[in-house]
């Protein structure tokens, strides 16, 4: 997995903030904040997203296409983050732009969604579809699910 590099990643940062709201990070608020951080996450993952989606391609993997509006996991921002396990190396990048990002995580508002019956039972789906290194896509958010992952 590619690693997060501090210095570009506030870069990007700073450079969201600057091209779509114009403005600094001092004068942001809390949801531009956000927005940017989110835009940097996103920007480091798509290449690795591009890279799995090739591969998949390449060895003709199973693949599963569920749609629903029910089973959404919280937040994405800090469960990204987590999962890349850059959550040490983003955090200090932010803290050195003088942020805080447990508060720019706050920002992100929680579909309230993903707590019922339901939600347990997909859970054990995709554990199930794991087994059986079945390739599961959702629409609204993107479950890579792969034995070895």
């Amino acid at each position: 997995m590619k690693e997060i590099n501090k210095e570009e990643f506030k870069k990007e940062v700073e450079d969201y903030v600057k091209v779509l709201f114009r403005k600094t990070i001092k004068e942001a608020d809390q949801q531009q904040l956000f927005q940017a951080v989110s835009y940097a996450v996103k920007d480091f993952i798509v290449d690795q997203w591009m890279a799995t989606h090739k591969t998949y391609e390449e060895k003709d993997v199973k693949t599963v296409y569920y749609l629903s509006m029910e089973f959404l996991m919280g937040r994405a921002l800090g469960n990204i983050i987590i999962n890349l396990k850059g959550n040490k190396e983003i955090k200090e990048a932010v803290e050195e732009l003088g942020l805080d990002l447990d508060v720019i995580e706050d920002q992100e508002p929680d579909a309230a969604l993903g707590n019922g019956t339901f939600s347990r039972l997909f859970l054990r789906f995709i554990i199930n579809i794991r087994i059986f290194c079945i390739r599961l896509w959702n629409s609204l958010q993107i479950w890579n699910v792969q034995a070895g992952d």
